[in-house]
């Protein structure tokens, strides 16, 4: 019996087991993963080991490793006055990862203009921004929902 699905493993096996083993495949084949760092803001008190927990599981869903976690725990500063930032964009200049992964686009800036404008820093230094969760998932669910309210409204009794 030939098992075609690349993705399966035998059911014995860890999801730590079976990425050791992609790695290894990967390894062999000479693939690079994509990079990708993982940046939280937070304030001096804030437990972030689930929010970096569910970055990782983000970045394990593309198939990205996480080369390093950078955070910033002094609140919401303005983007300009974080050093974890500054680092971490750095660390992209230097091709070290080709992406920043941060967990809410507000954890950059709650403010559009700022948020974009560390983007195209980002972009410009070779990297991308990404975000789990921002207001463009919101919109998504939101119009969803508004669909799926008009279908059922459109639906004859009975």
């Amino acid at each position: 019996m030939v098992n075609d699905d690349k993705n399966s493993a035998p059911p014995g096996r860890s999801p730590q087991q079976r990425e050791r083993r992609r790695n290894l495949v990967d390894a062999a084949s000479g693939v690079e993963r994509f990079r990708v760092l993982i940046y939280l803001c937070t304030t001096p008190n804030t437990d972030s080991t689930a929010l970096r927990a569910e970055c990782e599981d983000y970045a394990a869903t593309f198939g990205w490793t996480v080369t390093g976690v950078v955070e910033d725990r002094s609140g919401l500063l303005p983007p300009k006055g974080r050093d974890g930032l500054t680092s971490a964009i750095e660390r992209i200049r230097a091709r070290e990862a080709g992406a920043i992964l941060t967990p809410y686009r507000s954890m950059i800036s709650p403010r559009y203009d700022e948020y974009h404008a560390v983007s195209a820093v980002i972009e410009k230094a070779g990297g991308f921004l990404t975000a789990m969760t921002g207001p463009m998932t919101t919109l998504a669910a939101d119009t969803a929902d508004a669909a799926d309210a008009a279908d059922t409204a459109a639906q004859p009794d009975g």
